[in-house]
C-alpha cells in the first residue's frame, strides 16, 4: 500500500500498487511520449479558454490523469507538461519507470510520460455527417474525409491520422472489424494529431460509401493498379478518399463502389508505397488544388 503523489491539489487514494497498475493497463487507453502528451494538454487548455467549443472538440479524447517516471532529466516539454497539468488540475502520479513499461508495454517509447485518456464517445457516420453539415443542405468548402480499408497496423493508422489532420481533413473513418483501432501507439505515432480530428466508426464499408454519396460526397479509391492519374484528376468536390492496405490495396467491393479510382504515377521500380505515404500524397494534392483556386 502507498500513496501516489499527484498535483498540488492532493493525493490519490491509497491502493495496492500492483493492483492499480494492472487495472490501468487493462481497462484504459493512453497517449504517451512528450510531444504527443503535450499536444493533448495544450488542446485542452485552448478549449478551456474558449467560451464556445466546437462540436468536434467535444467528441475528442481528453487526458484525465498524467503519469511521470521518477528521476527524469527535465526539458522544456516536461516543464510545459507539468505546468499544463497544474492549470488543468489533473492528478499527476509520479512512478517508477518500470511501472510505465508494465502499463504501456515494453516496446512503447513513452519517454517517461503518459496520459490516461477519457472514454471517448466515438461518432457513427450519421452523427458525424450531421455535425459536419450543421443542418445545411450543401457541403461548403469541399470537405475531405479518409475512409480506411484493411489498415491493420496501428503505426500506419497513427501516421494516416497525422497526415489527415495536417491536410485539413474532417475525419478518419475506421471499420470496426479487420482494422487497427485507436490506441496509445496510434496517439504516439500521430504526434498529437489524434487530439484534433474525429475518428468515425463504420460497421460496413460499402454501406458507408453509399451513405457518403447520398450526402453529397464523391468517393475516390486510391488504387495503384488501375485508376486515372492523380495529378490530372479534378478533386475539387466533397471527397471521401478510400485507402487500402499496403500490398493488398482496396478490396474488390470497396473499389467497385467508388465513383472513380486514382493512382499515383510511379517512375521507379518500387511497385507500391506505404499506405500513409500514399494517403498523404493524395491529401496534399487536394490541398494544392484548393490553394491554386485562391491565387
Amino acid at each position: 500500500m502507498r500513496f501516489l503523489p499527484v498535483s498540488p491539489f492532493g493525493y490519490t487514494a491509497p491502493v495496492p500498487a500492483e493492483t492499480f497498475w494492472m487495472h490501468e493497463r487493462q481497462d484504459t487507453e493512453f497517449v504517451f511520449g512528450r510531444n504527443a502528451l503535450l499536444t493533448y494538454l495544450e488542446r485542452m487548455l485552448s478549449d478551456a479558454e474558449e467560451d464556445d467549443q466546437s462540436d468536434a472538440s467535444s467528441d475528442l479524447p481528453e487526458v484525465v490523469k498524467v503519469f511521470i517516471a521518477e528521476g527524469l532529466e527535465r526539458d522544456s516539454r516536461l516543464q510545459k507538461i507539468d505546468q499544463a497539468s497544474r492549470r488543468l488540475r489533473l492528478p499527476v502520479a509520479v512512478c517508477d519507470k518500470r511501472k510505465l513499461d508494465m502499463m504501456l508495454g515494453r516496446d512503447a517509447r513513452h519517454q517517461g510520460v503518459a496520459g490516461q485518456l477519457s472514454a471517448v464517445k466515438q461518432l457513427d457516420l450519421r452523427e458525424f455527417l450531421e455535425k459536419l453539415k450543421g443542418g445545411k443542405r450543401d457541403l461548403e468548402g469541399n470537405p475531405v474525409v479518409v475512409l480506411l480499408d484493411g489498415i491493420e497496423d496501428p503505426h500506419n493508422l497513427g501516421a494516416i491520422v497525422r497526415v489527415a489532420e495536417a491536410s485539413g481533413a474532417k475525419a478518419v473513418l475506421v471499420p470496426q472489424r479487420r482494422s487497427a483501432q485507436v490506441s496509445g501507439t496510434v496517439g504516439k505515432v500521430s504526434a498529437g494529431a489524434l487530439a484534433f480530428i474525429p475518428i468515425v466508426k463504420v460497421h460496413n464499408l460499402v454501406n458507408a460509401i453509399e451513405e457518403l454519396k447520398k450526402q453529397g460526397f464523391w468517393v475516390a479509391g486510391l488504387d495503384v493498379r488501375d485508376g486515372q492519374d492523380l495529378f490530372s484528376s479534378d478533386l475539387m468536390r466533397p471527397l471521401a478518399i478510400a485507402v487500402g492496405a499496403e500490398g493488398k490495396g482496396l478490396s474488390r467491393l470497396v473499389s467497385e463502389h467508388c465513383d472513380f479510382n486514382v493512382k499515383i504515377p510511379m517512375l521507379g521500380r518500387t511497385e507500391s508505397l506505404n499506405a500513409s505515404v500514399a494517403c498523404g500524397i493524395v491529401l496534399f494534392e487536394v490541398v494544392r488544388q484548393k490553394l491554386s483556386l485562391k491565387t
